[in-house]
């Protein structure tokens, strides 16, 4: 089971007052100042689900809980909704729940509630007064669950001391988890503390995935054993994210047989992985650890640690689509956050202890990035800048990217700027000085401009502003896309675009004449001859509620170049 929710109190600079990171998805970021709290989280998981699942008894020391709780008990609490009720029912009773205990337990709007451990007698324990508190105070409500569990009699304590009993979490909470920490490094280094059992490293009874051991683990892939036939597909997964991050296909990872070295053969030379710099042993280490953990959690320190910005997209797009585990990472990288769709929370190291803040909005993202040191000019705007006329280009553009390319989003890998009418003249997309203009590539380099051609016929030329922006964007390795046909509204097919005109004016009687360089924007009336224009943004609504078209003129080979432009611009390899 992965975690939806968690919450923490009295633990190292967390307070008595619980703080909840809800909302949690495959992978989370979790951003903030030094000695703002972030490794306290992710020490936290660690240590509170190997205690929780039995994988060890006794991980808390005296520090745990001395700075922020004063001494009181450490608290973690869990998400609890209805697949993991399920999967808790389905081993201590061997059936479905009873939707009757679905009723009791989640008759609320957060469709959930929070079930509570705290840290007594070396581990985490049932904490009945917190996670009562969280579901009610009513004996009545106790009473019925009670019951529904199949149990009777009793009061108040042992109704609540049951109910607990029956849904504890524990029984299924058995995920692995472990930490990749901020030193990584194949080669045998030494940290306070640190023991030797065979072939692993331990620090306080917790296991060291900083890179120790790291060439015999990739020999075993590289060379598995007879029933072990997956995992030389992983090693063939870390050598294909090697190919990426180097940009080279040839490349491959090598071990050597004495198991001293880790080889990268390229291009016909064989280099030892140190010889490709820190950036890319490090990325090596978290992706081949992160390839052998498999379907648990995994907490990762600070990856961007002597990696170039593209690196630390390329292993956060490695992380996302490659590897099955959840992640917490803590980070001080806007790229990091840049990197994926993941979810982000801000940590704040305040009088009362550290508070957790989830960025689930646009106003609370800027606060976490702009408390990282992060400008408004650093990240101004998406990675792709894509110039259009008006609103319905974005509605058209959208709905066939979503077609052709559904994993780029806007506002993550492109963003629109409208430059309407008469404003095309005042651009600019020139490195020198301009006075007049709006310069293009000081607004974002990576540039694509989208205009209509306004042919009303095949020997007509499009005007000498267009031409300008044109040879100026082509000069800065832009893109350019003018319209096969008039304009934009041309790419939709007869069918869509008639029914979409009368969808949105059901008055509409005549209707525009359909080809590649008609006005197809004017429809009559029966009422009168007078010829009307179509409200776009209504037109545009409907057409994008049918399957999209590509086949209309050149729009599929120009989608296409527009998805591998937004490609260049976001690294990603196309």
């Amino acid at each position: 089971m992965f975690l939806k929710g968690i919450s923490i109190a009295n633990f190292r600079s967390f307070g008595p007052d619980i703080c909840k990171l809800q909302g949690l998805s495959k992978i989370n970021c979790i951003v903030g100042q030094n000695n703002s709290g972030k490794s306290n989280i992710t020490l936290f998981i660690l240590k509170a689900l190997k205690s929780i699942s039995g994988q060890h008894k006794r991980l808390f020391n005296e520090f745990d809980t001395t700075r922020g709780g004063g001494g009181e008990p450490a608290i973690f609490g869990i998400f609890y909704d209805e697949e993991l009720l399920d999967a808790v029912w389905g081993i201590s009773k061997k059936s479905n729940t009873p939707n009757s205990i679905k009723e009791i337990l989640f008759d609320n709007e957060a469709k959930g509630f929070w079930f509570y451990f705290t840290h007594a007698e070396g581990r985490m324990q049932v904490s009945t007064r917190h996670t009562c508190a969280d579901l009610s105070e009513d004996p009545y409500y106790w009473e019925r669950a009670h019951s529904d569990t199949g149990w009777s009699g009793g009061n108040l304590n042992g109704w609540q001391s049951k109910v607990l009993e029956t849904i504890n979490p524990a029984t299924v909470m058995q995920t692995p988890v472990d930490i990749i920490p901020a030193k990584r490094s194949i080669r045998e280094y030494t940290k306070r503390g640190m023991q030797r059992d065979g072939e692993n490293y331990f620090i306080d009874n917790i296991q060291e995935h900083g890179g120790i051991g790291l060439i015999d683990e990739l020999s075993k892939l590289q060379n598995p054993t007879w029933g072990r036939e997956v995992d030389r597909s992983r090693f063939d997964k870390i050598n294909h994210f090697v190919q990426t991050i180097t940009e080279n296909p040839s490349a491959q990872l090598e071990i050597s047989h004495d198991k001293d070295f880790v080889f990268v053969n390229m291009d016909g030379k064989r280099l030892p992985l140190e010889s490709l710099g820190t950036g890319i042993e490090e990325l090596i280490i978290i992706a081949t650890k992160s390839t052998i953990f498999d379907n648990q959690i995994v907490c990762i320190e600070e990856p961007e640690l002597h990696l170039h910005p593209a690196l630390q997209k390329k292993l956060m797009d490695y992380l996302q689509t490659s590897t099955t585990n959840q992640y917490f990472i803590t980070t001080h990288s806007a790229n990091i956050l840049d990197g994926c769709d993941s979810s982000i929370y801000h940590v704040k190291l305040e009088s009362g202890g550290t508070r957790i803040i989830g960025a689930v909005d646009d106003a609370k993202k800027w606060d976490a990035i702009r408390d990282l040191g992060y400008k408004a000019s650093d990240i101004l705007y998406a990675n792709c800048i894509i110039w259009i006329e008006g609103p319905t280009d974005r509605i058209y553009i959208k709905h066939w990217l979503k077609e052709l390319r559904p994993e780029l989003q806007e506002g993550l890998h492109y963003a629109f700027i409208f430059y309407g009418g008469r404003l095309l003249s005042h651009l600019s997309a020139r490195e020198e000085e301009v006075d007049d203009f709006i310069a293009i590539q000081r607004i974002n380099r990576n540039a694509a401009i989208i205009i209509d051609s306004d042919r009303q016929g095949p020997d007509d030329d499009i005007n000498e502003t267009k031409k300008r922006i044109i040879n100026e964007i082509a000069e800065v390795g832009g893109m350019t896309w003018v319209t096969a046909g008039r304009e934009i509204e041309n790419y939709i097919d007869e069918i869509t675009l008639t029914t979409a005109i009368k969808d949105a004016h059901p008055r509409a009687h005549k209707l525009p004449k359909f080809g590649r360089y008609c006005d197809v924007t004017m429809f009559r009336t029966q009422e009168s001859p007078k010829q009307q224009h179509i409200d776009k943004m209504k037109v545009a609504h409907k057409v994008v509620a049918h399957s999209p078209n590509l086949e209309p003129l050149d729009l599929y080979q120009r989608i296409s170049e527009l998805g591998d432009f937004i490609d260049h611009a976001n690294l990603i390899k196309v």
